[in-house]
């Protein structure tokens, strides 16, 4: 499942809080594989409902053990891939 990752511990324990953008949803996978998820909300309603989960965990004794953004998924975004040349370098000799 790929987007943003919050991975909390608690012990030996781990809770991933697992955000995606399109469509938006808040998934919550819990320490025995259980998942909870929050559709059905805009992303900007589902920051207040993450801020909400996040506060009880810490309340709870959980702590945030890593965080990875979503990777780019799409390809390359260029038609041709760059040269080996600096093209900075390269622009100055030019002029």
């Amino acid at each position: 499942m790929s987007g943003t990752i919050w991975v909390f511990a608690r012990g030996r324990e781990v809770l991933r809080l697992i955000r995606r953008q399109a469509p938006p949803v808040l998934v919550v996978v819990h320490p025995d594989g259980g998942q909870q998820e929050y559709t059905g909300h805009t992303d900007s309603e589902l920051g207040p409902i993450q801020t909400t989960i996040e506060a009880e965990l810490r309340r709870d004794g959980w702590t945030l053990e890593h965080f990875a953004p979503e990777r780019r998924e799409r390809p390359e975004r260029r038609g041709q891939p760059r040269g080996a040349a600096d093209r900075r370098k390269q622009a100055a000799r030019d002029s």
